[in-house]
C-alpha cells in the first residue's frame, strides 16, 4: 500500500514542520493535486459505482469490507502516482499533509486523508452517497411522471376539442 502504509505507521513522528521555499512549492503542488479533478473524479466514480451495497442497516458485510480495502488501494495508488509524477518521497508528502492538517483554510482537504483509514467514516460516506443517488433517481422518476401527466392532460384536452368539433360538424349536416 505504499504511501498509506508509511503515513499511517509511526514513522512520521519526527517530521519537522518548518518549511523552506522548495517545501512551500511542494505543499502547493500537493494541495492542488488533492483538490484537482484528477483526484476527485477517480474517488467519486468509485463511490458512485459501489455505494449501493451500503445502507442504513448496522450489519457489517464481507462485501463492504472488500470495498473498503479496494477504496484504500485506489487511494494508495493515487498517492503512489502523485509521488512518481512529482518525484516526491513518502517523507516529503507526509510532511506536507501534516502541515496541511494544521492550516486553517486547508484543514478539511487534508483531513480527508486521515478518514481514508477509518471504516466507520468510509461507511457513513458511502451510505450518504447511496441516499443521494436514490433521491436523484426518485426526483428523475417524478419529473418523468409529471411530463407524462402533462402529455396526458394535453391529449385529453385535444380529444375534448376533437369531440366538440365533431359535434359541431355533425350538427351542420
Amino acid at each position: 500500500m505504499g504511501f498509506l502504509t508509511y503515513f499511517f505507521s509511526n514513522n512520521n513522528k519526527g517530521v519537522n514542520n518548518k518549511q523552506n521555499e522548495e517545501e512551500i512549492w511542494i505543499y502547493d503542488l500537493v494541495y492542488e493535486h488533492l483538490t484537482s479533478p484528477i483526484w476527485k473524479i477517480a474517488i467519486m466514480e468509485f463511490v458512485d459505482e459501489n455505494c449501493i451495497i451500503f445502507d442504513d442497516e448496522e450489519q457489517y458485510t464481507l462485501e463492504q469490507e472488500q470495498k473498503f480495502q479496494q477504496f484504500k488501494e485506489l487511494i494508495s495508488s493515487q498517492f503512489d502516482n502523485m509521488l512518481n509524477e512529482y518525484g516526491l518521497t513518502n517523507q516529503q508528502l507526509t510532511k506536507q499533509i501534516l502541515i496541511g492538517l494544521a492550516h486553517p483554510q486547508h484543514k478539511n482537504i487534508f483531513q480527508q486523508i486521515i478518514a481514508i483509514n477509518d471504516y466507520k467514516i468510509f461507511r457513513k460516506q458511502m451510505i450518504t452517497r447511496n441516499k443521494e443517488l436514490e433521491l436523484e433517481a426518485l426526483e428523475e422518476l417524478e419529473k418523468q411522471d409529471r411530463i407524462l401527466l402533462q402529455q396526458q392532460q394535453h391529449l385529453n384536452i385535444q380529444q375534448y376539442i376533437n369531440i366538440i368539433l365533431l359535434k359541431i360538424a355533425s350538427s351542420r349536416i
